[in-house]
């Protein structure tokens, strides 16, 4: 991972302690889960949600409109898999330039599925 991304962000992530260090504390502070979960959506096998409630619960949350999504689709359902948003050099959230692919991929529409986390 460092290799692959973590090194293209030398200029404001020195090490590689710096750079998974930043991915924990965004990944704390953006919390996702939490804003799906105080609007009552909640990771399940078996109740699905409306994609665009989701989306845009995530946009207003992040304060912009362009991301990537990746859904799976198993046994006929789709599984909302990655919320993959773009961020400036302040990791600020920023809408997706168009060479993002910030479309979905793999089916996110409709009734979409949050799988519970596995340990």
């Amino acid at each position: 991972e460092w290799e692959k991304h973590g090194t293209c962000a030398m200029d404001v992530l020195p090490s590689e302690h710096a750079y998974f260090s930043k991915g924990l504390e965004l990944a704390q502070k953006f919390r996702f889960e939490t804003v799906l979960s105080d609007q009552g959506i909640v990771p399940s096998w078996d109740k699905g949600y409306s994609f665009s409630t989701v989306k845009s619960l995530i946009q207003e949350h992040l304060g912009v409109e362009e991301m990537t999504w990746v859904c799976k689709r198993i046994d006929g359902q789709n599984y909302l898999y990655e919320i993959r948003p773009c961020l400036d050099k302040n990791f600020m959230p920023i809408d997706c330039p168009p060479r993002y692919d910030n479309v979905n991929r793999g089916g996110c529409n409709g009734e979409i599925y949050l799988p519970p986390p596995t340990c």
